[in-house]
């Protein structure tokens, strides 16, 4: 599938959603009285839980793109990383994990100070490595958030 947007096209292995565009170029800054968007990106291979933080997402005010994979993600970022604020990712995911997804945003200079936010059903890394994630999320200054949750709860976290 592709997804084109001013000149640049992204081609997935799944699809994307998007409910609304709206473009504003970076170098410009926006008129007086006129917000420029909070945008998220949500990434996680359940479609369900896809829509569902991409829907709380919206009610707090963000622009929302909703990838399946980490690789779909990473693309997203290498394209237009500069506009999004927050990225809401699960750590199990088919291919790269949502914890490689997080360090290495962390660890590029255009994405290491996006907001991110690593969700998960477990406890530990993996099965072969038990560091808790909490400490992981921690030493990247990254916010954990266990599932199951409360939607209330992702808004709460979401708008502090």
């Amino acid at each position: 599938m592709g997804f084109g947007v001013g000149g640049l096209t992204l081609t997935s292995n799944c699809s994307i959603l998007v409910d609304r565009l709206v473009v504003i170029p970076t170098s410009q800054k926006p008129e007086r009285g006129l917000t420029v968007p909070k945008w998220a990106l949500v990434v996680d291979d359940d479609p369900g839980m896809r829509m569902l933080v991409k829907d709380v997402l919206e009610i707090a005010g963000f622009v929302v793109l909703a990838v399946c994979d980490a690789e779909d993600a990473l693309h997203v970022l290498e394209l237009e990383g500069e506009k999004y604020e927050l990225i809401i990712s699960d750590k199990d995911m088919p291919g790269m994990s949502g914890v490689e997804l997080m360090q290495r945003c962390k660890g590029n200079a255009t994405t290491s100070g996006i907001r991110f936010i690593l969700m998960s059903g477990g406890r530990v890394v993996s099965d072969r490595d038990l560091t808790p994630l909490s400490e992981v999320c921690a030493k990247c200054g990254v916010t954990f958030l266990q599932k199951p949750f409360r939607v209330d709860g992702l808004l709460e976290l979401v708008r502090s």
